[in-house]
This record gives C-alpha cells, sequence and structure tokens, in this order.
C-alpha cells in the first residue's frame, strides 16, 4: 500500500496534462506495435461529478467538466485515434463525491448528462464503462441506449475478493460480476441478472483493471486470451485506469506483459484498438453508412423518420428550455422508423424552447446527433456524426 506507484497521485489538472505529454508521444505509444504498426491506443470514459455536497478527494465538479478536458487533451496533441466515451457513478445516498451508490433512479443526473452531452457538445456515447455493480434498473436503462459495454470484471479466484472488501466490507457489493464469462468472452446480458448470458442487445466485454488489489491483469489472464485466439477465435481484451494514477508507468508495465506473452505466440496477432472498433472487429459487426435521421416540426409536433433501423427503441430526446433547464422524455413510438413527440401544456411548449437535440447509435455502432437551436429564426438542423 506504501508503494510509490500507489501513493503518487496526479491532483490537479497541471500534473495530468505533464503525463500527457509523454502518453501523447509517438514514443510511448509505438514501444510496442501491434499487428499493423500501430501504437497503442486509450479509451477515455468520462464522469461527471454533479450534485454532490461533499467533495473531500477534490475532484473537478460540474456537467461536462471531465470531458471538455479530455476534448481539448485530443486537440493539443492532435490525438485522432483516441475516443471519448462515457463513464457514471450512481450517487451514493450519503452524497459525497468520492462514494458511489448502486442506484441509477437516486437521481436523475444520467439522464440530465446526456441531455446536457446533445445540447451543449452534439456529443452521444456509444460505448459505457459502470464504477461497480450494475442492478436491474441500471441493466434495463443502458439498453436502451448504448450498445457497447466494458462492465465484466469476474475472475475466477472470488476467495481474494472475498478477502479484499476493503471498501464496505460487503462481499458482493462492489463489483460483483459473479456468474460472467472469465474466458474473455463477449456476452448479451439477461434481462433480470446482468451477470448472466441472456437475451439483451448489447454487448459486455471484459475488463480487468491494469493495476489494483484485485481483478488485476496478469499473465496468466493475458495467456488465457491469447490461447483462445491461436484456436481461430478473435479475443477481446481492456484494462481500466484512472487518469489520478501514474499511468505512464502502468500502462509501461501492461504493454511489457503484452509483449511477454504475445512472443510466446507468435502466430497470433494483435490490435490496439478503441472500445467501438475493438467491439465491432470481435463481433464481426460489417461498418455501414451511420443512421440518417429526417426532422420536421409541423404545429406542434417533432417528427422523426430514421433511414434505417436503430439501436434502441427510440431516440433520445434532449431539450433545453429558454429558462436554461434540460430534459428528456420519451417518444411516441409509431413504429421502428417513426417516432413523434408533442410540444404542449403536457409537456414543455414549444415557444419555451431554446434547443432540440436528437441522438441515436445506429446497428454497428456509429453515433449521430441532430441538433437545432429554436431561438433562430432560421433555425435548421445540425448534424454531427461519430464512428
Amino acid at each position: 500500500m506504501l508503494s510509490p506507484d500507489q501513493i503518487t497521485f496526479k491532483d490537479t489538472w497541471d500534473k495530468i496534462y505533464l503525463m500527457m505529454d509523454e502518453l501523447m508521444s509517438d514514443n510511448f505509444r509505438k514501444q510496442l506495435p501491434d499487428m499493423d504498426g500501430n501504437g497503442y491506443v486509450f479509451s477515455w470514459f468520462c464522469v461527471d461529478h454533479v450534485g454532490y455536497n461533499n467533495n473531500p478527494r477534490r475532484r473537478t465538479m460540474g456537467f461536462h467538466g471531465i470531458h471538455d478536458e479530455y476534448q481539448r487533451i485530443l486537440r493539443k496533441y492532435n490525438c485522432e485515434v483516441d475516443r471519448i466515451y462515457w463513464h457514471f457513478h450512481p450517487m451514493s445516498f450519503s452524497m459525497d463525491a468520492h462514494r458511489s451508490g448502486n442506484n441509477f433512479n437516486f437521481t436523475n443526473y444520467h439522464n440530465e448528462i446526456l441531455t446536457r452531452r446533445i445540447i451543449d457538445h452534439s456529443w452521444f456515447p456509444a460505448a459505457f464503462r459502470p464504477t461497480s455493480s450494475i442492478r436491474m434498473d441500471g441493466n434495463v436503462w443502458l439498453e436502451q441506449w448504448i450498445p457497447f459495454e466494458l462492465g465484466n470484471m469476474n475472475v475466477d479466484d472470488h476467495k481474494t475478493l472475498f478477502d479484499n472488501q476493503r471498501l464496505t466490507g460487503v462481499y458482493g457489493l462492489d463489483n460483483d460480476c459473479r456468474g460472467a464469462p472469465t474466458d474473455w468472452s463477449i456476452y448479451n446480458p439477461d434481462v433480470r441478472d446482468y451477470r448472466k448470458k441472456g437475451q439483451l442487445k448489447r454487448y459486455i466485454g471484459r475488463c480487468l483493471n491494469v493495476k489494483s488489489y484485485t481483478l488485476e491483469i496478469n499473465e496468466s489472464e493475458l495467456i488465457k486470451a491469447f490461447e483462445k485466439a491461436s484456436f481461430g477465435q478473435n479475443v477481446l481484451v481492456s484494462v481500466t485506469n484512472h487518469d489520478f494514477r501514474d499511468m505512464i508507468k502502468e500502462t509501461s508495465d501492461y504493454i511489457n506483459l503484452v509483449k511477454s506473452v504475445a512472443k510466446k505466440y507468435p502466430k497470433v496477432g494483435f490490435k490496439w484498438s478503441n472500445t467501438v472498433s475493438a467491439f465491432r472487429d470481435v463481433i464481426g459487426l460489417k461498418r455501414q453508412n451511420p443512421v440518417s435521421l429526417s426532422l420536421s416540426i409541423s404545429d406542434n409536433i417533432l417528427h422523426v423518420k430514421s433511414d434505417k433501423k436503430i439501436w434502441g427503441p427510440q431516440p433520445f430526446l434532449a431539450v433545453k428550455t429558454k429558462e436554461g433547464k434540460y430534459y428528456t422524455d420519451n417518444f411516441i413510438n409509431d413504429d421502428e422508423f417513426n417516432w413523434r413527440y408533442s410540444f404542449d401544456t403536457w409537456t414543455v411548449e414549444l415557444n419555451a424552447i431554446e434547443s432540440i437535440g436528437v441522438a441515436t447509435n445506429d446497428l454497428s455502432g456509429n453515433s449521430v446527433v441532430y441538433l437545432c437551436k429554436l431561438s433562430d429564426p432560421k433555425f435548421k438542423w445540425k448534424k454531427t456524426l461519430f464512428d
């Protein structure tokens, strides 16, 4: 617990930016080129700390606070291979920023964060990483919107997990993935139990810690993946870290582990990849042209028509009022290609709205956002795509 790599914290953005000088460099990224000659790739899952009463660890607070920083980081270093995705902490009843709960429905922040991302940034995620155990409420909510999730942290050694419940002392409260695959396979979850294989649509991959007391990547875990690939199966391996840690050393240690194991399997190629591309390649999802939406407002009715099937049962509706309030709501679902929404006294009057956003993912994981400012007399829909 007192080793230097465990007590070194990047507790200011200045320290993080200094670390990024190394992480974003070609020398660092290409210390172990993949089968295509490309270097290491990061997927940045950004969380919003909002609504907390207590912040003893001085975490960055506010909507988009961390997301904005990573947009700046990727622009500053002209990084085109990394992607930004979404991370969420359900709030604990204590409302402490350094604690996480397990109840999505305790607050509405998961909806408000995405509503604000659409309106303020024309952005919508195709991939998600949870912070702790997903229960049925989060399972059903995620199923509506996000195709890919790195939420499986199950391991075979549950005795170690039991012996290291250092946060709560309650086995199964945190990162409870018992029953999920431990062979690096991707699965579709069950509606009643996120950890079991089932008939839901989204894909869940396995993700272990780079460095931790438990749930840590190691040689035997990586050998599992290479062994499976050696028999002709594509495999997704992912690891997670935090930017307050020494990511230079810990990522280098992981790269060296990959290098060591890869030498034992010279016939197995590997690729560094962002999350969405990795899921596509392993599952065999063919890239398609992104979904295109036709949007119009007739009287007080918003009409949305899709040119192909979308991921979930409906697009995500985002509304910002002239008073600065953000709302999301359910569409009227006419069929799997057409939706309507009525702006009226039962919802929000059309003349009270500043902006409307509509976002969705399609079947191949492309994200699209349509945004218009009704406050502009010549308003038109602006389209933003993410691949």
